[in-house]
């Protein structure tokens, strides 16, 4: 019986994943020009990822944790010299280690990733954007990591766009973010590779090799294939 249960949570398990992926698959669809243009997305209502939490490899070994997972829309926002904007957080139970990282957050129940990553965009730096100027998604990324006490399983998808430098504001933080978010900065790739060389990690990792390629995304009409990135 024990063996059968846990085959039969393996197979549910494998099913959510499926069904997320094809979530994912068709928000993303939905956002290209094209589809939005000749209506090839039908009017159906936008389809929602299940509310599950995964079992972690560690649970195979009977620890109890789990890996939540989470989706999130986030923006490689540029200014006119190429520059990338990144914040600088802290997860509260590490007070002590620092990384960076790009505009963005989870994706609410019922938004698009479109419209999750302009609703960030606002929140987290007081910038509105247009929909329709975001390109992409261009990268996925998929990570599993703990913060603030949870085992998160992050599946990260990445919309490109060029504004002019500004200060970003925080109005729109929430009080979490408040309390873990303590900075912003305009980074060029050796900037980036500088605060990984005194141990601030910038995420995604290969952002600083990346950098090119949003440039040459940004200049280009239509959206680029999507690409898995560490």
């Amino acid at each position: 019986l024990v063996a059968e249960l846990a085959d039969a949570e393996a197979r549910v398990l494998i099913a959510r994943r499926f069904h997320n992926d094809a979530v994912r698959d068709t928000l993303a669809l939905r956002v290209r020009r094209p589809v939005r243009w000749l209506h090839l997305g039908g009017t159906a209502a936008l389809p929602s990822y299940f509310e599950i939490a995964e079992r972690s490899a560690a649970a195979t070994f009977g620890s109890e944790t789990r890996a939540t997972p989470r989706t999130s829309a986030r923006v490689v926002l540029l200014d006119e010299r190429g520059r990338v904007l990144l914040l600088r957080g802290h997860d509260p139970t590490v007070p002590e280690t620092f990384f960076w990282f790009t505009i963005g957050g989870a994706v609410e129940k019922g938004e698009s990733l479109r419209e999750a990553a302009v609703r960030e965009v606002h929140e987290e730096t007081g910038l509105t954007v247009d929909a329709s100027d975001l390109r992409g998604p261009l990268w996925r990324r998929v990570a599993t990591f703990p913060f603030n006490g949870t085992l998160i399983r992050s599946e990260e998808l990445f919309f490109a766009h060029r504004t002019q430098e500004f200060e970003p504001e925080s109005a729109g933080f929430t009080d979490f973010e408040r309390r873990t978010v303590t900075g912003h900065r305009w980074c060029t790739e050796a900037d980036i590779r500088a605060l990984s060389a005194v141990g601030e990690n910038v995420y995604p990792q290969d952002l600083a090799e990346l950098l090119d390629e949003v440039n040459v995304a940004l200049a280009r009409r239509g959206d680029p294939d999507v690409r898995a990135i560490r």
